[in-house]
């Protein structure tokens, strides 16, 4: 009580704020920050945002990729362009750049986990076999096969579902602006009202 009447004295000091000022010194201090529970909603909303993970190619118990499924995903990468074409993407016909051959067998090795160096050498043997197992033939041109006409189809089909899937999976984590200001605005409202509590307290 002494500190109130030696406050009063000032001119300055409202009787609003007097009041305040006896209620904060006969009652134990609290938090100026009120607690939140650990799960409240905004600021879930506010990480949630910044947990966006890209699409993972695959899933568990998928069956080992193939030479020619990764063929045909080469011939629609444009990096590899230098290295596989398409002679006619109609028919299935493509063929490999002599130049570069090498450069795609490699790649292959590494996608299939392979600790030594693939060769065109060794992936042209798994080609010939192809011709047996009927999913692509060699065809009459150097450096040039054919994909069998079921296996295109079921390829073709298969990339236009992974397209689907990924353009699905960007638009759904995109945020539209209209809903950017409003979340950006929702959690800088979130962090200001504790200093707007406290700057009320320190007047």
């Amino acid at each position: 009580m002494d500190v109130i009447q030696q406050h009063s004295s000032y001119s300055y000091y409202d009787s609003g704020t007097v009041i305040l000022l006896n209620i904060l010194i006969q009652q134990p201090w609290a938090p100026l920050i009120p607690d939140l529970p650990l799960t409240h909603p905004v600021q879930s909303d506010c990480t949630h945002f910044y947990s966006i993970r890209t699409p993972q190619r695959g899933s568990k118990g998928r069956k080992k990729l193939r030479l020619y499924e990764y063929l045909h995903e080469a011939l629609h990468d444009p990096s590899m362009g230098d290295s596989i074409q398409w002679t006619d993407s109609d028919s299935g016909t493509f063929h490999f750049i002599s130049k570069n051959k090498e450069k795609l067998a490699e790649s292959w090795g590494q996608r299939k986990g392979n600790r030594k160096t693939m060769t065109y050498q060794k992936m042209a043997r798994a080609l010939r076999n192809y011709s047996r197992t009927g999913e692509i033939v060699k065809v009459r041109r150097k450096l040039t096969y054919q994909f069998n006409a079921n296996i295109l189809h079921k390829l073709g089909s298969t990339q236009q579902e992974d397209e689907v899937h990924q353009h699905h999976h960007y638009h759904h984590h995109q945020i539209p602006q209209g809903e950017w200001h409003s979340w950006y605005g929702h959690c800088t409202v979130q962090e200001t009202v504790p200093k707007l509590q406290m700057t009320e307290y320190t007047k």
